[in-house]
């Protein structure tokens, strides 16, 4: 990989124009920018511990991403960073990580996510529409279940809401048809329109 292929500007890398399908990104850069990597043949990349945020956009549509390491610094993962990276099957966050915006993995590969206890926020359809997820751990840090977050997630089948959350949003789990068991706390003083809409196989713990 010739670092050529990367654009970057005051810690930005604003572009990556390459087409080896393995990148190592330099430990200058702290941002990975809106759309960066987007619709790039790219299958692996290595993020240094100097990467604190992953923008908008940033690895959307990468269809053959199969493997990103994670800054052990990250704090931010942005709006739909990681949308349609259906080859993308695991991803270990760092305890660093605080946010995961909305739509971030929409239609990702993973069969298991584990969401460390560091994240406070993770925002609407953040995970919806991963149609291979079987198993969450969420963050016991979460004030909120986000509307839509985990809708169209057909392959999950149980779920543990922690004793911090205090509302589940609209459509949160709607259409999790192998959903079964689902466990709430008493914590929980909201649960949204249509939330568990479309959980046939449910039953309420």
């Amino acid at each position: 990989m010739n670092k050529n292929d990367m654009e970057i500007v005051n810690g930005i890398l604003v572009k990556y124009t390459g087409d080896d399908i393995k990148a190592v990104i330099p430990d200058t850069v702290k941002i990975i920018g809106e759309k960066a990597f987007a619709d790039s043949l790219i299958e692996e990349v290595i993020l240094p511990d100097s990467v604190t945020e992953i923008g908008y956009g940033a690895f959307m549509g990468c269809l053959d991403l199969e493997k990103i390491t994670l800054s052990k610094s990250l704090i931010k993962i942005d709006h739909k960073a990681f949308q349609d990276c259906e080859s993308l099957k695991e991803i270990v966050f760092p305890e660093t990580l605080t946010t995961i915006g909305d739509s971030a993995f929409t239609n990702c590969g993973f069969e298991k996510v584990i969401i460390p206890d560091s994240v406070v926020e993770i925002s609407g359809d953040a995970f919806d529409y991963c149609q291979n997820l079987k198993e969450v751990s969420l963050s016991k840090s979460l004030k909120c279940i986000a509307s839509g977050v985990f809708a169209g997630c057909s392959k999950l089948i149980s779920i543990t809401i922690p004793d911090s959350v205090t509302s589940i949003g609209d459509c949160a789990f709607e259409n999790c048809t192998s959903l079964t068991s689902v466990k709430i706390p008493d914590s929980v003083t909201s649960i949204g329109e249509n939330a568990f809409e479309g959980c046939a196989s449910l039953k309420q713990e």
